[in-house]
Order: structure tokens, then C-alpha cells, then sequence
């Protein structure tokens, strides 16, 4: 049996080398008046193969195309389909549907008026080396078709459709999928990956009911073009190049508590079609290891910062920079109509700017800052743009501006100047409507009511004139030799179309121009940046200021809490290593302590966009015997560097300690696993690989303590919000138990070599001690370190060699003293 068992399976191997060599590699099967059913075993693992099969009601007639990676299965007469995927194993694969609704609906317009039709009684014919399928969307107008190809990729476990409507089908919208791909709480792990922001984990067994649209780089939609699956230890995901997509999640629990995920997917206009591409075997590490292979590189928008620096070396002054800003210099308050002004406030003067960088650099010994000023420009934050010159009189004009930008930049920082081109206000000199974007009929777009009053949206092909004026980027450069700039709400703001005939755009052409936008900003300052961030803008920026966080929170207004979801770090499990990614908005820095581990597991840097006003740290009195809550731990200073001084700069020189070196280690690395430790999904664990190092970051949410093994295979316990940062050359943690060291309140400790040997076998070692006990062992040696000191490891472990030897000398004099040992090194991380 077994001996037929393997001439059966090189059978198999056989016929599917000769269907890859002779150029075709694809089977057409037809089912004409055969039950579809189809039967898929699963490995085998702790029990009998598991059968996923498929059961269609009644007789009917099927087409099938066969591909050495999948068969694809339609039925014309309901359009619905299945896709068997052959790559989770050899025993077969997992199989995914179409649900109930096919190919799902389509809306067109005739004249004046809309319609809407269900995709279904399809006719499927064959088309070179994929599937035809042709719709009739109404029967009675012959030439009002829809094709849709279906194309399997000959080199990769995927199949792309491809739309083909007729010229006189006007579609409104095409809702491809509708209820598809349904994964329900019975399938083992099954789940659903959205790239919002950096991304969420939506469950199928939450037991929680809803449905959401994620659009295409709309607030809060898909920042990445992924849309991914799992069930049954198996993954699938969505891709598309289609600006106008929308991906739809739907959840519906029945009466018996089954919980059923299902997705859409709706196209406008002249849709562009997606790929579904099928990882097999494994979970969100290997899926967004598969889309960073397959479709970032291809596509251009994977550039590693490799690139980005070999262009402009500056740019590697982002690596390990804390986001400083001060947010606003200059405070002025219109009413709507922009006509009254309602407050004005100086928060800081150019000169208190360039003190408040002096008190990071000279006081908190702060090394890499990207300290932004916001409403420098003529007349205070979000007013009277495009037009920013000079610069705020109330803050000391053009020359204090020059002063403060060179007193930031002197002291080692990168110096960034927020602007904004896609807000005109009517106030401003150069208010004009040729600029601003148009609606159909031809009336101008009003954005948010901001500082400056009503704003109106500029088309963003207009921006890039407005930006490149000599009055504009051109002369602030002259002024300020700044060395990056920020431009708000490039990437953040939804994509427009403009009806102006003077300059026409679609969402192709609006996100054509805010990369040229990018591009020029970047070519005059050299570093630029732009709020929140989208897959295509990686290529054009340097760096994201919203992605990783907004108030302190994952997400802005988006409650993950209705989807029963999980934080996922899907964004920088493909681009970590190609862009510096910041949060936004001010936070409460006494509820922060979640927001710093979602950063140490995230390996990138924290932002401060709350700074207090003026010179905040003079005349400051700590209180005695001062007690945080366990949500505020870093902003203690207990028995720590920095006791006494002002809370503020506590939290930021806590978390710059952790959070710098962390992010110049592994800003060039990727982020090759992310796990979650426990069945809460309380406690995390990034591994960031790169230049031959791995860096090892776990983080505990949760309120019961989490113990594991170190790198130097000892264990160690982490209570809530403390986390294990572990490297060759750097360790950083807040743990109940490190290194045979038990702590009975939380610590903070940092440890960084110097001299680029590992951290237990280097002659200088840099040791930050925040808060908490002073005791801390670094390989077999014990030492006090009180603030922060430079340690010499090699001669401390020779010392207590040597007290170890002369002690057993003491006690029997007979003994031979040993002869010197070799060092031993602590593995490499």
C-alpha cells in the first residue's frame, strides 16, 4: 500500500512538471450534470485529517481550470466559484468560496437613471490561459456587457481578475465580491488582516456582529493595499492597484452562536480588477512575508532605506530620532468666514525654541531629535496658507526663525518646518479659486473648519504650483537652511477628484500630483515628511507622522472594540525598514505606558506633540515622595536618572533611552515574526532581523505577570506594562526578574555597548538606570548604578574570577591556583 501510496504521488509530480513544460500548464474541466463536491484533507496533527468540503444543492454544470498551483471552479448559471489552493500541503489544499452571492452585483447608469443587477447566468469560455466570463447586466441591451478574466499566475500561487466592461456600460460601482471568502468561528485560527493604520486582527470567533468599509487611502482605511485571510492554519490575501476599491468586512452570528467573516470588494467607475494570491500553509508572518516578495518589490513601493540614504546621506539623522514638536509656536483663532479673529496666543517665541532644543541636548544629554515647529508662518498655525512669509511677527519674524533653526541644527538635530498646501483660506493674499478643487457642477470644495476658519481644498496639481513659488519653499530655505520639512495632510486627507477643466483630475492624477508634491519638498529640503502615510507615498517621503498611533491611542476615531480585533503590526511587517514612522496628536504622558510597549514592539521612536508652553522645565519643584500609577510608570524617576526634574522630561528621557537605540539597531532591519505569547494576546514578541543581528522585543499588557527565557537562557519575568529588549549590543527592560536579579518594584534599565562587542563581553558599556533598584547584573557581575555610568564588563568578570580563586586559595592553601580560563561570550541574539 505504501509502495502504491509514492507511485501515486510521483504521478501526480509528473503530470504537473509536464503541464509547467509545455507552456500551458492549465487543465479546463467541464461538470455537466455532476453534484460539485469537493473533498480536502488536511495534514494530519494531533488527530484524524480534517475534510473541508464543499456542497453545491442541486445538479448543474460547472467549468473548471486547473493550475499546478489551484483549481478555480465557476458555475455559470450562479456565477458563484471555489478556489481549491493545492500549496498548504501535499494532501491537498484549503478551499475558499464565492459565499452565496457569486460574483456579486453591479450598478450602471443609463441616462438619468441607476440600476442595479446581480452577477449571475454568466457564460465561461476559455481565454488563452484563464477563464472568460461574460455577464449580461440586462439582456434586453445585447452590447451592455461585462467580462471578467480570470487569469492564474503561471509563476506564483495566485489568480488575478481582470474587469473588461463595454464602452456603453457606465458603471457607478462593481461590487465583485459580497459575502466571499466567508470564514467562520468553526474554522481553526480564522481570522481577518486590515491595514488600517498600522493594522488589526479581526477574529471569527468574537461573537460580535457588524459590517465596515475600508476604503482605499480614505482616513483610517487600507494603508497598505492587503486585504488578508486565515483559516484552518492557512492564509490568503487580497492586492489591488485600483485607487477606487473598496474592501468590506461583514459579520454575522446566527442563532446557534456560529460567527461567519465575510468579505467585499466594490470598484467605481472603470475598475481595475485584483489578484488573489494564496500563502498555504502558515499565519500573518508568512503572508506579509509573501506580499513584500511578490507585490512590494515588484511594484516599486519596497524602498529600503539603503536607497533612501544613498541619495541623501542626511536622512540616517531619522534613524533613532524622537519625534519633538512644538505644536504651535504661533496660536490664532478665526471665526469660520476667516474675517474675525477670535484669540492669538504665543506659546513659544523663536528664541524660547531654540532653548527648549538647548534643554534636550545640554540637560536631558538627548542625542537625535526631528524637532518640527508648527505655526511658524505668517500668520499662525492652519491660517491664511499658501501664504507663510514672513514668518510670525509675534515670534520674532524672518531673522528669529533663521536663529532658532540654526540653534536646533547646532545642537545635532534635523530642524522640520510644518506647512500645508491641500487648505486655502479666503483671507489669505493669494486667495483664488483657479487653485481650489472642483465638484461636478463646477463649485468649489470646502475642507474642515480649522485655527484659520473654513478651509478650502486645493487641487493638488495646483499645490505643487503653489509650493514651488519663489515666495514659498524657495524662500524658506534662503531663510532657514532647514534640513527637512513637513507638508499636513498630503497622505491623510482622502483622495479627490477635481472637475476644474483647467486641471482635471481622477484619484490616479490626485495621487500622481501628491507625490510630485512630495518630491519637490524633498528635493529642496532634503528630508520630507507628511501626515499619516500610504504604501504608494513610500517611495516619495522619508518620513510618517500618524501612523503608529493618534492621542496616544491605536487610531483616531476607528474602535477596534466593535470588531472584537486585535492591534496587528501589518505595515511593518513590510516596511519597516523603508520609512520612519511616527504617532500624532498630544497624549496624557500619566496613561501612556501601553503607547511606549506598542512602540518597543514596533522598534520606532516615540513623539511628543504636547510639549508644555515656554521655558516649561525653570522654576519646576518636584513634590516628595511623589507615587505614578502603574499606566504612568514612564514618566517615574524614582531612585533614577532623573529625579527631581520635571515630569515631562522624565517620560521623554525614559523613553528616549528605550526607544533610540532600539530604533537605529533595527531601522534597516525588517520585522521577520511578530507573535502573540499568550491565548489573550496580552503579551507580544517582535523579532527584527538584519545585517546578521536579531533583536528580540517582548512587551506584557496584561495584568498577570509573563515569565520566559533570555538570550543568556535564563528566565525572566515581565509584570504589566513592562517589557525585554534583548540584542548582542543592546538590552533595555522593566522586569520583575532579569538575570537572576528579582526586582520587587518595576526598573528600568538600559545597557548599550560602545565598542561594538556583544554587551557581556565589552570593555565599555553604557548603563541607563531610569527608575527603581539600582542593582543590576550584567553576566556574572553585580553592580549599583544610580543615574547612568560607563562599564567596564571584561575587567569586572576577571575581578570576580579572581575573588572566586583567591577565596578557595584562602580556604585550603593546598590548592593550586587555576590556570586562566577562557571569557565566554553569551550567544548571539
Amino acid at each position: 500500500m505504501m509502495r502504491k501510496s509514492w507511485i501515486a504521488k510521483l504521478s501526480v509530480l509528473c503530470a504537473a512538471a509536464i503541464m509547467l513544460s509545455s507552456g500551458s500548464g492549465y487543465v479546463f474541466a467541464q461538470a455537466d450534470n455532476a453534484t460539485e463536491t469537493a473533498t480536502v484533507r488536511e495534514p494530519l496533527t494531533k488527530g484524524p485529517a480534517k475534510k473541508n468540503v464543499v456542497n453545491l444543492d442541486k445538479p448543474v454544470k460547472s467549468t473548471t481550470l486547473e493550475s499546478f498551483y489551484l483549481d478555480f471552479t465557476v458555475v455559470p448559471s450562479t456565477g458563484e466559484w471555489y478556489i481549491r489552493e493545492k500549496t498548504s500541503s501535499n494532501r491537498g489544499g484549503q478551499i475558499w468560496t464565492s459565499g452565496e452571492k457569486g460574483f456579486g452585483e453591479i450598478t450602471y447608469q443609463i441616462d438619468d437613471k441607476l440600476f442595479t443587477t446581480e452577477l449571475k447566468n454568466c457564460e465561461v469560455k476559455t481565454y488563452e490561459k484563464g477563464l472568460l466570463l461574460t455577464f449580461q447586466p440586462n439582456p434586453d441591451i445585447a452590447d451592455l456587457n461585462l467580462l471578467i478574466l480570470a487569469t492564474p499566475v503561471e509563476t506564483q500561487p495566485a489568480i488575478k481578475f481582470t474587469i473588461h466592461p463595454a464602452k456603453q456600460l457606465n458603471i457607478v460601482s462593481l461590487k465583485i465580491f459580497d459575502g466571499a471568502l466567508p470564514i467562520t468561528s468553526e474554522d481553526a485560527n480564522g481570522g481577518v488582516l486590515i491595514p488600517v493604520r498600522e493594522g488589526i486582527l479581526v477574529p471569527a470567533n468574537s461573537g460580535k456582529a457588524f459590517e465596515r468599509e475600508f476604503g482605499d487611502s480614505v482616513y483610517e482605511g487600507c494603508h497598505v493595499r492587503f486585504w488578508g485571510l486565515m483559516k484552518n492554519n492557512t492564509g490568503a490575501f487580497i492586492t489591488w492597484d485600483d485607487p477606487y476599491t473598496v474592501l468590506g468586512i461583514k459579520s454575522v452570528v446566527d442563532k446557534q452562536g456560529k460567527q461567519t467573516l465575510s468579505t467585499s470588494l466594490t470598484q467605481k467607475k472603470n475598475p481595475g480588477g485584483f489578484t488573489l494570491y494564496f500563502s498555504g500553509k502558515g499565519d500573518f508572518n508568512e503572508m506579509t512575508q509573501d506580499y513584500l516578495d511578490s507585490f512590494a518589490k515588484k511594484n516599486g513601493t519596497y524602498v529600503p532605506w539603503s536607497k533612501k540614504t544613498a541619495e541623501n546621506k542626511s536622512r540616517k539623522a531619522l534613524f533613532g530620532a524622537t519625534n519633538f514638536k512644538l505644536w504651535s509656536v504661533l496660536d490664532r483663532r478665526m471665526d469660520e468666514a476667516s474675517q474675525k479673529e477670535t484669540s492669538v496666543t504665543v506659546n513659544w517665541t523663536f528664541e524660547e525654541a531654540g532653548k527648549v532644543a538647548e534643554h534636550l541636548k545640554n540637560d536631558l544629554e538627548i542625542d537625535n531629535v526631528l524637532f518640527t515647529m508648527g505655526g511658524w508662518i505668517h500668520r499662525g498655525y492652519d491660517n491664511q496658507h499658501p501664504d507663510i512669509l514672513p514668518a510670525a511677527p509675534e515670534c520674532g519674524g524672518n531673522w528669529g526663525l533663521r536663529k532658532a533653526v540654526w540653534t536646533i541644527q547646532n545642537a545635532g538635530y534635523t530642524a522640520c518646518l510644518h506647512d500645508n498646501y491641500q487648505d486655502m483660506y479666503k483671507d489669505a493674499p493669494s486667495w483664488d479659486e483657479k487653485y481650489l478643487s472642483k465638484k461636478l457642477d463646477g463649485s468649489i470644495k470646502p475642507g474642515g473648519v480649522w485655527a484659520g476658519g473654513r478651509a478650502y481644498l486645493t487641487c493638488s496639481k495646483a499645490s505643487l504650483e503653489l509650493a514651488s513659488r519663489p515666495q514659498n519653499l524657495p524662500e524658506v530655505l534662503k531663510i532657514t537652511q532647514a534640513r527637512s520639512y513637513f507638508i499636513d495632510t498630503t497622505y491623510a486627507g482622502g483622495l479627490e477628484e477635481c472637475y476644474d477643466k483647467a486641471h482635471p483630475i481622477d484619484f490616479d492624477g490626485d495621487i500622481y500630483w501628491r507625490c510630485k508634491l512630495s518630491d519637490y519638498a524633498r528635493d529642496v529640503f532634503g528630508i520630507f515628511g507628511s501626515e499619516d502615510g500610504r504604501e504608494w507615498a513610500i517611495p516619495h517621503a522619508d518620513f510618517f507622522e500618524g501612523i503608529t498611533g493618534v492621542s496616544g491611542k491605536d487610531f483616531h476615531t476607528f474602535n477596534v472594540e466593535d470588531l472584537g480585533a486585535t492591534f496587528l503590526p501589518l505595515f511593518e511587517m513590510i516596511y519597516h525598514d523603508c520609512i520612519a514612522a511616527y504617532g500624532k496628536y498630544g497624549y496624557d504622558i500619566n496613561k501612556s505606558a501601553a503607547f511606549v510597549l506598542r512602540h518597543i514592539a514596533l522598534g520606532r521612536p516615540l513623539y511628543h506633540h504636547s510639549v508644555p508652553t515656554h521655558l516649561y522645565w525653570e522654576n519646576y519643584t518636584a513634590p516628595e515622595n511623589q507615587e505614578v500609577a502603574p499606566e504612568a510608570i514612564y514618566t517615574s524617576a524614582k531612585q533614577g536618572w532623573g529625579e527631581g526634574k520635571h515630569p515631562f522630561d522624565v517620560f521623554v528621557k525614559n523613553t528616549h533611552e528605550i526607544l533610540s537605540p532600539l530604533n537605529k539597531i533595527t531601522a534597516e532591519m525588517q520585522l521577520v515574526r511578530f507573535d502573540y505569547l499568550n491565548p489573550e494576546k496580552t503579551v507580544t514578541r517582535s523579532v527584527f532581523q538584519g545585517g546578521g543581528k536579531t533583536v528580540l522585543a517582548t512587551v506584557n499588557y496584561g495584568t498577570e505577570p509573563y515569565r520566559s527565557v533570555s538570550i543568556t537562557k535564563k528566565d525572566f519575568v515581565i509584570q504589566q506594562y513592562g517589557f525585554v529588549i534583548e540584542s548582542t549590543d543592546f538590552i533595555a527592560f522593566n522586569a520583575s526578574l532579569y538575570n537572576d536579579v528579582e526586582y520587587s518594584e518595576p526598573v528600568l534599565f538600559t545597557l548599550q555597548s560602545q565598542d561594538g562587542q556583544s554587551v557581556w563581553n565589552s570593555k565599555s558599556v553604557r548603563v541607563f538606570h531610569g527608575f527603581g533598584p539600582s542593582n543590576i547584573r550584567i553576566g556574572a557581575s553585580e553592580f549599583t548604578v544610580p543615574q547612568q555610568s560607563v562599564i567596564d564588563v571584561t575587567a569586572s568578570a576577571k575581578a570576580v574570577k579572581a575573588a572566586k580563586a583567591d577565596s578557595k586559595k584562602k580556604e585550603d592553601p593546598t590548592v593550586a591556583e587555576p590556570a586562566p580560563e577562557e571569557e565566554k561570550v553569551a550567544p548571539a541574539a
